[in-house]
């Protein structure tokens, strides 16, 4: 029983539950919504769709076991109370379940892509789990390569969607709908560049949003860092200079969402989730760092960026409002 929790901790399930509710939002909060009124279908039941779900929440599953099984020697410093790999479970049993999770994510989603004509696709899977083999073991080593690897990754989530679910959509419009919706003065290609649009700021968000959690993640992380022989930017550039990354990181990301809101929303809705959920406490977080600048705060700082970047999230269920208001 004990080695059943420690492989689930290990597996690090509220992620997991965070990528799978990303792919559920954006298939039916922000796709789904825009389609159903041109009276477009989805490829794939939602059981099917569950399927791809899975099968990428089984990659991510196995690239956090290896992650944390290269990862022994840094942990024995930031958290030593906290270890699984080695002493809650065995060091064979996390490398082989990152090989089956991995081995059978890659095969349902190939099996998805084959059912929904999108079997090309499955060079994504591959193509993430290869990145999260070589994050453990080389990426996250380095500065700063390992933080825009980890949030590349990240922001693939949602993009999955866009490849998996919208593009065998585009691929079968016939020419009788792409007609009806010229007659209602919107071009087809205008369309599905708004659904396009909408998956790829989520995707920018993550990507964006990822990056800054990452080097929060670095700080708190300073001491284990250094013994581990890692080249991560707040040890290049010390831990002040890591701070100021972090101010210009989040200041470009607050005045990216002011400029999506200004030139492309204009809702008070999303100005009022977004400058509430959003940026003010985004900028709290930056102002508790300096604050108190140590270890403790740098990781309540992380965990108070992965909320925010899951009430970012949870504003796909306002897109429909914001489209059709």
């Amino acid at each position: 029983m004990k080695n059943t929790l420690a492989f689930i901790k290990l597996a690090r399930p509220l992620n997991l539950v965070i990528i799978a509710a990303t792919l559920y939002a954006m298939r039916y909060w922000v796709l789904l919504p825009m389609l159903e009124p041109k009276n477009f279908e989805l490829p794939s039941s939602l059981g099917l769709f569950t399927l791809l779900v899975i099968s990428v929440v089984m990659i991510a599953a196995g690239g956090n076991i290896i992650n944390d099984y290269f990862d022994t020697k840094t942990d024995a410093v930031n958290k030593p109370g906290r270890m699984i790999v080695g002493v809650h479970l065995d060091r064979r049993v996390a490398l082989y379940s990152h090989g089956i999770l991995t081995f059978l994510g890659i095969g349902l989603g190939a099996y998805y892509g084959y059912q929904t004509g999108t079997l090309r696709f499955i060079v994504l899977h591959v193509f993430v789990a290869i990145s999260l083999w070589y994050y453990s073991t080389y990426f996250k080593r380095e500065t700063p390569l390992g933080n825009f690897v980890i949030a590349l990754l990240t922001g693939l989530v949602p993009l999955t969607i866009g490849f998996f679910d919208l593009f065998p959509i585009v691929k079968s419009v016939s020419k009788e709908t792409a007609t009806e919706l010229a007659d209602q003065g919107l071009s087809l290609m205008v369309y599905f560049k708004i659904l396009i649009y909408w998956i790829l700021g989520f995707s920018l968000f993550a990507f964006w949003g990822n990056l800054i959690r990452e080097l929060l993640k670095d700080l708190a992380d300073l001491k284990g860092d250094i013994k581990a022989g890692r080249r991560t930017l707040p040890i290049v550039l010390g831990e002040k200079g890591g701070l100021w990354i972090s101010v210009g990181y989040v200041l470009v990301w607050c005045l990216g969402l002011l400029i999506v809101e200004w030139q492309f929303l204009d809702s008070t809705l999303s100005l009022c989730y977004i400058l509430g959920l959003l940026i003010f406490p985004m900028l709290a977080i930056l102002a508790m760092m300096f604050r108190f600048p140590n270890e403790k705060t740098y990781k309540r700082a992380a965990t108070g960026v992965k909320w925010i970047l899951f009430f970012g999230l949870c504003f796909s269920y306002f897109v429909k409002t914001i489209v059709f208001e």
